[in-house]
């Protein structure tokens, strides 16, 4: 169901459950793509636009403090069993000095980023979307990766297969031997094997 506000800002839903709870996406050309769980009663709601803000800060060794230069950075949003994240929101930072910002059109004044680094502790956290605010520093611990080898039926090294973490209460679908990336039902981290088979899965706390 969809409606469109008129000129006062205003809409209805109509045929809508009668009690309980719905989640609404609501957006507007010039700012971000929100989503809210409200509740189904008489009073009229509102429903607060944002506009586009980014995310920034700094990724570095726990022990050390020194930058760590090269990283992948997911955003997400948060639901009933944790932080979601998906693919179309994940980019690879290269930075010197360990630095990363983003635009970001979607979300809350928080969402949840997924920091992920061959060599360290996959890490969960929130950051800040107000383009006004601090950059965040994160500090990433070291940590060996799960590694292995992936072979046929005969033993011999398979190039390219997918090897997954899927994490508690989650669940993720396979077909035709691939991985599917719905945003819900998905595997959270998601490494594939090299020439000679050999993978490396980075491991969480």
């Amino acid at each position: 169901r969809n409606a469109t506000t008129n000129a006062q800002g205003e809409f209805t839903l109509t045929h809508m459950p009668t009690s309980g709870s719905v989640e609404l996406g609501y957006f507007r050309q010039g700012y971000r793509q929100l989503h809210d769980s409200v509740p189904i009663d008489d009073a009229p709601l509102t429903l607060k636009l944002i506009k586009p803000g980014a995310v920034a800060g700094r990724v570095v060794d726990d022990a050390t403090g020194a930058p760590i230069k090269s990283y992948q950075l997911t955003t997400g949003r948060a639901d009933e069993k944790g932080p979601v994240f998906a693919d179309y929101d994940s980019w690879k930072v290269n930075a010197p000095d360990g630095t990363f910002k983003k635009k970001v059109d979607f979300g809350g004044r928080t969402d949840p980023l997924r920091v992920v680094v061959d060599g360290y502790l996959v890490l969960d956290t929130t950051i800040s979307t107000d383009e006004d605010a601090a950059p965040a520093e994160i500090r990433l611990k070291k940590a060996e990766p799960y590694t292995g080898v992936t072979v046929d039926a005969e033993g011999k090294p398979v190039a390219g297969a997918e090897v997954a973490w899927v994490g508690p209460g989650r669940q993720a679908f396979i077909r035709d031997g691939k991985l599917q990336g719905d945003f819900v039902y998905r595997a959270d981290i998601v490494v594939q094997s090299d020439e000679q088979g050999r993978f490396r899965l980075p491991k969480t706390e």
